[in-house]
């Protein structure tokens, strides 16, 4: 029982080193790593929306430099406690349970890499600009200027990333929820998974029939891939023995 205790020891003090040596790495590129939150914003760069930033307070550049390093250090940490986690459960786990707790964390470092690709060169740049083109037009009378506080805007990027990251998350315990189930439940109560599909897209999707139908589009042929994929696979082990 104490080699538990000393193990679970040894692997939170390599999260907390893991952590601190990140967090000096990342607080050193913490400007190239700011610019990059800005200009990968494709939308507020092409239309000069943004061609300054400001901060009202002699701290307010150093905390977002701070707080910037500290949310992409918690990310990347993310990911060593998961493996590490893993490494912690595997001897008590028979070896399904452990394939799939692999096969996820496979699968959560790929998409989240993806992921990540896809919020910050279109997810975000649509984002912000249904924001601007809510309120904003160049062409009232009343002239507005819009001028961005730069931690204000981090944290902006901030929130939005999480929660997309958040309900990433679910989706893909969703789906290897489905996995683990049975190939002929999944067929019988196809109805039900579908109807719950739709609670969930309502549920982590913007308020507009739009974005609703493709987040339900989206998961739908995300079940259906899985569906066929767990049916070629039971058949090609049929064909094997």
């Amino acid at each position: 029982m104490i080699k538990y205790f000393v193990e679970i020891k040894n692997r939170i003090i390599i999260i907390f080193v893991s952590y601190f040596c990140l967090f000096l790495t990342i607080y050193y590129y913490s400007y190239f790593l700011l610019i990059l939150t800005v200009f990968l914003n494709k939308e507020i760069i092409n239309n000069n929306v943004l061609n300054y930033f400001i901060f009202t307070s002699i701290s307010d550049l150093f905390f977002t430099y701070l707080k910037l390093t500290n949310n992409f250090s918690i990310f990347l940490v993310y990911f060593n406690v998961f493996y590490h986690s893993i490494c912690f459960l595997k001897p008590g786990l028979y070896k399904k349970e452990f394939f799939y707790l692999k096969f996820y964390f496979k699968l959560n470092l790929i998409f989240n890499f993806l992921f990540f690709i896809f919020f910050n060169n279109i997810l975000l740049s649509f984002i912000s600009n249904f924001f601007f083109n809510v309120h904003y037009d160049k062409n009232n009378f009343i002239k507005l200027f819009f001028e961005a506080n730069i931690c204000e805007y981090f944290m902006f990027y901030k929130k939005t990333y999480i929660s997309f990251f958040i309900n990433f998350q679910f989706m893909a315990l969703f789906l290897l929820f489905l996995s683990y189930l049975n190939i002929r439940i999944l067929k019988k109560s196809r109805k039900i998974i579908y109807f719950t599909i739709l609670i969930f897209s309502t549920v982590v999707t913007p308020p507009d029939v739009f974005n609703l139908f493709w987040g339900y589009f989206i998961l739908i042929i995300l079940f259906e891939i899985n569906l066929f994929f767990m049916v070629t696979k039971k058949k090609l082990n049929q064909v094997s023995n």
